[in-house]
């Protein structure tokens, strides 16, 4: 049988038949596996000799960092529990063989038949992706750290991205040739995202410090270093994992497996396309995207975020868990955007994950993002400039209350109505009194919010003025037209007649803005409705699961905290998802099954009692 194409650098190729020929065995390559981090070379080959050998194995090409693979190869093998490593870690059979400038080494596959076996990536766009990925994660977190090992280690967002990426100085290299040097990135609709770079250069930190878990980890968990049968994706083999540690953070691994998914489900798709930001939602917050044309990614997605924080919350850890898995998206999808990828758009698109996911970070932190700016306020806005501000109009604003506005002249209004040192946030035409729809606007800077009414030249009067800490709360009145209500000591402020995104957008960005807590129904009606709707069902985990699934997406969406005890909530929350997970895993047995369904019904009761 013809052998495949072979991909060694021709003098390794030659370097490979003399050592063949020089065996007592022969040696053939069954296929080559796509290739790994580093530039190292995989194949699958079958040896044979009569009558002692008769096996597959797989053949590691390295081109350098041998001593660091027998390193990691050694550490993991001896550290892991025995059931883990027998199941899951390939070993080493034989010494290295040198070949000129590079290292070979043989690796024995536990329990099976290689001709099965795939690697994860042909999986990439596979409806048994999100199961795989779910078994896979759970093996890493949790099988191969059935108990904690080491303390919790506190971290400030740059001490635990230098720590992510301080192994990785040339990729940083490579992308800080081209990413921009500016402290925010660019703006969005009302605020300006800042450069995920900045974490690393000691800006945009604050004080805040989160406990980073760790414990044994992969340290390059890719979809090029997995090689499972796709029916049975419990039997999967690490192949590579030369980059072990038995003290590493732990949420890293699920966050750079998805980065390596990324890059595959990016293949075909064009810059700056809708998919390619549906995407990064899809990563980001995989819940609000299961409705949209990226959905089997999010089905992913929701996998590998789910079985992390599902164990955390078990041990009380729940809201650590996500903000290390938020910094740890920052740090792996940096190291993306410094590696070789198929397009240099790719490139760019991991850059502003990195961006997004920092910003997450930072509303869900209350950290601050800039040394002047104590921790739970944020420097939103731009400053106090023409130009600064029209732009952020121009994006905010549709083409119709642009042309009301002709442009720079409410970019005039800003300027009359912000003092000298505030930054401009958002402007919004709406209706004040009695007066005419779209005759008045309202205007918020980082430190206040004013509406005022306009004459006919579109200059200011009767202005309003409060301060942030002025208002305690904020609340949109629905409509065909929609009313923004700011709350404060001694009244309301209405700002009526906005656009209803518009209305939602506002009443959003004020409430990040001042602190102040959303309404108790936004986000917790629905709930409620799944949780008064739901009947558990099914004696086999499958049935179970097809019968829980409308409310884990429900329980996966973000949503602010519960205003009546919300300890209590969120603890129940997190005791609902662990019988869940606990009831849908595949080795569950009948009676785990009864069990999880008995306690997820008691849990949901109690949870309905709270929010309703």
């Amino acid at each position: 049988m013809e052998e495949p194409l072979n991909p060694l650098p021709v003098h390794i190729q030659s370097a490979f038949e003399r050592w063949r020929r020089a065996q007592p065995f022969e040696t053939s390559v069954v296929r080559w596996l796509p290739g790994g981090r580093s530039g190292a070379k995989l194949a699958v080959a079958r040896q044979f000799s009569r009558p002692k050998v008769n096996r597959q194995v797989v053949l590691k090409f390295l081109p350098r960092g041998l001593e660091r693979e027998l390193d990691g190869i050694g550490r993991a093998l001896t550290e892991s529990p025995a059931a883990f490593s027998t199941a899951h870690l390939v070993e080493m059979m034989e010494q290295p063989v040198t070949m000129d400038t590079w290292s070979m080494i043989t690796l024995r596959v536990a329990g099976g038949d290689l001709s099965r076996m795939r690697p994860l990536v042909e999986l990439a766009h596979d409806p048994r992706l999100p199961a795989a990925c779910e078994t896979l994660a759970a093996a890493v977190l949790r099988s191969w750290n059935p108990g904690p090992a080491h303390q919790p280690v506190e971290m400030t967002a740059a001490e635990y991205l230098g720590l992510l990426l301080g192994d990785r100085p040339d990729r940083l290299a490579r992308v800080r040739e081209w990413a921009p040097p500016a402290l925010h990135l660019r703006i969005t609709d009302f605020e300006l995202l800042p450069n995920p770079l900045s974490f690393l250069a000691g800006r945009f930190t604050g004080t805040g410090r989160v406990p980073i878990h760790r414990g044994r980890a992969h340290g390059d968990l890719n979809v090029r270093n997995v090689l499972l049968p796709p029916e049975d994706p419990e039997r999967f083999q690490l192949i590579d994992y030369g980059d072990y540690a038995g003290d590493a953070p732990l949420a890293r691994d699920p966050m750079h497996l998805l980065s390596s998914l990324a890059v595959e489900w990016l293949r075909g798709t064009v810059a700056d396309s809708p998919q390619r930001a549906a995407l990064a939602t899809a990563i980001l917050t995989p819940a609000q995207a299961m409705d949209g044309p990226a959905h089997h990614e999010a089905k992913v997605s929701a996998a590998l975020h789910r079985i992390g924080r599902s164990q955390a919350e078990t041990d009380g850890f729940g809201g650590e868990w996500h903000l290390q898995t938020l910094l740890s998206l920052i740090g792996c999808a940096l190291m993306f955007a410094g590696r070789a990828l198929p397009d240099a758009g790719m490139k760019g698109w991991f850059f502003d994950l990195a961006a997004r996911a920092a910003i997450q970070y930072l509303k869900e932190s209350h950290d601050s993002y800039d040394a002047d700016v104590p921790a739970g306020r944020h420097a939103l806005g731009v400053p106090r400039e023409r130009a600064d501000v029209a732009g952020v109009l121009a994006r905010q604003l549709t083409h119709a209350q642009q042309r009301m506005g002709n442009g720079d002249r409410l970019a005039g209004v800003v300027l009359d109505l912000l003092g000298d040192e505030e930054r401009f946030v958002l402007l919004a035409p709406c209706r004040v009194m009695r007066s005419a729809r779209g005759s008045a606007v309202l205007v918020v800077s980082d430190s206040h919010v004013r509406t005022a009414e306009l004459d006919d030249r579109l200059r200011p009067f009767d202005v309003q003025v409060l301060t942030h800490d002025e208002i305690r709360d904020v609340h949109v009145r629905p409509g065909i037209r929609s009313d923004v209500v700011i709350v404060t000591n001694s009244g309301e402020v209405v700002a009526g007649a906005l656009m209803p995104e518009q209305a939602k957008d506002v009443a959003q960005e004020l409430r990040r803005l001042t602190g102040g807590p959303p309404q108790v129904r936004d986000g917790w009606r629905e709930l409620a409705s799944t949780l008064k709707g739901t009947t558990f069902d099914g004696t086999t985990p499958l049935g179970f699961a097809v019968s829980s699934q409308d409310l884990l997406l429900e329980l996966d969406k973000q949503r602010p905290p519960y205003r009546a005890d919300p300890v209590e909530v969120d603890r129940l929350i997190g005791l609902l998802r662990v019988a869940l997970d606990r009831g849908s895993r595949v080795s569950a047995s009948e009676s785990e099954v009864y069990t999880a369904r008995t306690d997820a019904d008691r849990i949901r009761r109690r949870l309905l009692d709270k929010l309703t």
